[in-house]
């Protein structure tokens, strides 16, 4: 595919306006590099002051970088003059957090509003206007105000304004922040049908890795200014190389417990407790799921009972991410040779017993290691 915005070492610092400030320069984008395919729904995360916000803004050219260099469709954005920088700029759709509505226009005023300012003659304008609101489901309230609208209600407005000039890239800053959980879902399905029927191409930036996870099929982590893990929304869940990465996702699934969750499981469930990560691999195409790989191998293991105590498993990019805790009751051997083969395959997670001082007792001889995986073996708070 061919990359309609491409980053290269681009940094921005922003500098304190006043000489006599002794405010320190902040560097909001750090020698970021980043090729967002076209076509692609693209997820920039980040938490506030990441640096997300920034970038956008490098993309359509309201900033200019300090360092490196942004070609967006092919073009250099610093070598081009204001009135080439206009022409991109209309070329990129915004959708904005709090919607950036005209309150003393109508729907239809708003939507308008791009075209007006694109020279587009009135007959034309009336066409893509009643399109648009057609489309994003809002062809009854064409003359109601801002105002009199909900906050999903404003979003689908604003995504048709972002549409009206039939732009090739869409920006989208935050656009689920101000919405319910029910709504964000709405307009998210609404983005994703965008990019599907008209192959624009969607940079999304936000917080929240549910987001990404919904639509994206890239995702960009970043962090003080820094881009951290890249690449296809799966391969980043499953494999994440930062902490920081890691942590967007814990927030988002909430698969695995807390020592304290396993603390109080132990009270209704005997047996050893281990975590079993669910994660297809590249080639899981060619045979069983992760999952199934999972269940076939607790099938195989009969003098073990087994019974799944905590987790979640869900669907990212049409195949499935998450952990499974169980609690394994038989022998000591038994249950050792069980996690042996689960760990053939996939990571397993072996929760310490406790001793009746309440302390984790250390593996026994022969016993599960705490974590065992198939190319390491790794004894956590203990010796390897």
């Amino acid at each position: 595919m061919t990359a309609i915005v491409s980053l290269r070492h681009v940094s921005r610092t922003f500098t304190p306006r006043r000489r006599s400030s002794t405010a320190p320069a902040v560097t909001a984008v750090d020698d970021v590099s980043l090729d967002v395919e076209a076509g692609s729904v693209t997820g920039i995360i980040g938490h506030s002051g990441a640096g997300k916000s920034t970038l956008v803004r490098l993309i359509n050219a309201l900033e200019l970088p300090d360092s490196g260099a942004v070609e967006v469709g092919g073009r250099e954005v610093t070598s081009l003059s204001e009135r080439e920088l206009r022409r991109l700029r209309s070329s990129i759709g915004m959708i904005f957090q709090q919607f950036n509505l005209f309150g003393s226009r109508t729907v239809e005023q708003n939507v308008e509003y791009p075209l007006r300012i694109a020279g587009w003659d009135r007959a034309e304008r009336s066409r893509r206007v009643a399109e648009l609101l057609a489309y994003v489901g809002m062809s009854g309230a064409a003359h109601r105000f801002p105002g009199q609208l909900s906050g999903g209600q404003k979003q689908r407005v604003g995504i048709a304004r972002a549409l009206a000039t039939r732009p090739s890239l869409l920006l989208a800053d935050e656009a689920t922040s101000a919405l319910d959980p029910n709504t964000t879902a709405e307009v998210l399905e609404l983005l994703q049908r965008v990019n599907r029927d008209t192959g624009t191409t969607i940079v999304v930036i936000t917080h929240e890795m549910n987001v990404v996870r919904s639509i994206c099929d890239t995702v960009a982590v970043m962090e003080h200014g820094r881009l951290l893990d890249h690449g296809p929304v799966y391969d980043v869940f499953a494999h994440p190389r930062f902490p920081e990465t890691r942590r967007f996702i814990e927030s988002t699934i909430q698969d695995a417990p807390t020592a304290a969750t396993i603390d109080r499981l132990r009270a209704h469930h005997p047996g050893t407790f281990v975590t079993v990560s669910i994660v297809d691999s590249a080639a899981a195409s060619a045979g069983p799921s992760a999952q199934q790989q999972v269940l076939e191998t607790l099938a195989r293991h009969r003098s073990v009972s087994s019974g799944v105590v905590f987790g979640a498993v869900v669907e990212i990019a049409e195949r499935p991410y998450g952990s499974l805790t169980y609690a394994l009751d038989g022998s000591p051997d038994a249950v050792r040779a069980l996690v042996d083969d689960l760990a053939a395959s996939t990571s397993v997670t072996v929760w310490p017993a406790v001793t009746p001082d309440g302390d984790a007792a250390p593996p026994q001889p022969g016993g599960p290691a705490l974590v065992t995986t198939p190319d390491r073996l790794e004894v956590k708070g203990g010796r390897r």
